[in-house]
């Protein structure tokens, strides 16, 4: 967890927002409403700069929602994935 919280500072240190235009795939952005590491501002602010992205926000949940609520990270994925999978016809429910 700790290296999690230093990845996340040095993101804020190495900030790379000016190439977030550039990402041309559909993008999911999972956030945990309580995140004090990237804060809500910094999720709108993402959704705004990533074209064709995608925010669902969960609450009581911090920075790390694939820890706090797996069960949620995974089924917001899973649903994502069939959305923009070429193959989602194949995918088990």
């Amino acid at each position: 967890m700790l290296n999690l919280i230093h990845a996340a500072r040095s993101a804020k240190k190495d900030n790379l927002k000016d190439l977030l235009g550039e990402i041309k795939v559909p993008t999911l952005l999972l956030w945990g409403e309580d995140d004090q590491v990237t804060t809500m501002e910094v999720a709108e602010m993402f959704h705004q700069l990533i074209p064709n992205s995608q925010l669902v926000t969960i609450k009581n949940c911090g920075h790390a929602p694939m820890i706090e609520h797996p069960e949620w990270f995974s089924e917001q994925v899973k649903t994502f994935l069939k959305k923009h999978s070429r193959h989602a016809a194949s995918m088990p429910a």
